[in-house]
């Protein structure tokens, strides 16, 4: 899915959710590193990093979570139902599940890292934009503070 798709699917379940009063994060996933990928192995490789990491995410999200290519090798998710300790423990699940399962390329083999940013709507603002805002300030703070980390609000 898309940026367009995720904010055409997220409207019904932000309506349920502010109806309901359910709290719900939104996680934004990058790969540390992406561009030495690339720039290493060629854009094939990075292709298929992609879908290799597209292929954990599918493997650790909830069939009603939203998640989407934001742009390069950025994804963000909608954990509707799902509060901040909650959408931590899913990008820690992700996390692991990366340093579990490794990218095979040729004879070799590399791990892919994940930084993450998640807020919540549980910090008193449920507009989605303001928190993708906040969750995009969450993974730049991750970024600069090191690689392989996560940090939320």
């Amino acid at each position: 899915m898309n940026r367009r798709a995720f904010f055409l699917n997220a409207e019904p379940i932000l309506a349920l959710a502010k109806r309901s009063k359910t709290p719900y994060s939104i996680a934004f996933l990058d790969i540390d590193h992406f561009k030495t990928i690339n720039d290493s192995y060629g854009h094939d490789v990075g292709d298929e990093a992609l879908k290799h990491f597209a292929n954990i995410l599918r493997d650790c999200y909830r069939d009603y979570d939203i998640v989407a290519r934001f742009g390069g090798e950025e994804f963000t998710a909608l954990l509707p139902g799902t509060d901040a300790a909650a959408a931590a423990t899913f990008t820690q699940r992700v996390r692991t599940a990366m340093n579990e399962n490794p990218v095979n390329v040729g004879d070799e083999f590399f791990t892919l890292k994940l930084r993450s940013g998640i807020a919540s709507s549980e910090i008193g603002n449920d507009n989605l934009k303001y928190l993708i805002s906040i969750a995009g300030k969450a993974l730049s703070d991750a970024k600069t503070s090191g690689r392989d980390r996560k940090r939320g609000l």
